[in-house]
């Protein structure tokens, strides 16, 4: 198990320190890792049907998830993706959200998440 994320590896030891996360997390930031499984896109793309099997990309980055598997002659195999509504089940928050009277309240995709410093 490992997560990556975009920032610097520097700024991510940094998070899991203050957090007391323990699991690898590492970074994309100078490699293609998000572009080369279409969670990054170009400023010129947004707006194309790139994202999630033809779905427009409104961001530069965008959700997704991705499982490996290292076979026993040290082969990585991409077994599973996921996208966009296909992330829900990963936050429980959004579960509870749809339980509420008006939902999530959402004007546009996503606009009711906030970075956990913008509270």
């Amino acid at each position: 198990f490992a997560v990556f994320a975009k920032a610097p590896q520097e700024k991510l030891k940094e998070v899991a320190a203050a957090k007391g996360w323990t699991f690898p997390y590492l970074s994309s930031h100078d490699n293609t890792f998000n572009e080369d499984f279409k969670v990054e896109f170009g400023r010129n793309q947004v707006g194309e049907e790139l994202y999630n099997y033809g779905r427009p990309v409104f961001a530069t980055q965008m959700p997704g998830a991705s499982v490996f598997r290292k076979g026993d002659d040290g082969t990585v195999y991409h077994t599973y993706s996921t996208f966009a509504r296909g992330m829900e089940p990963f936050n429980l928050v959004y579960s509870f959200l749809d339980m509420l009277p008006d939902g999530r309240s959402e004007k546009t995709n996503m606009d009711f998440v906030k970075h956990v410093e913008d509270y």
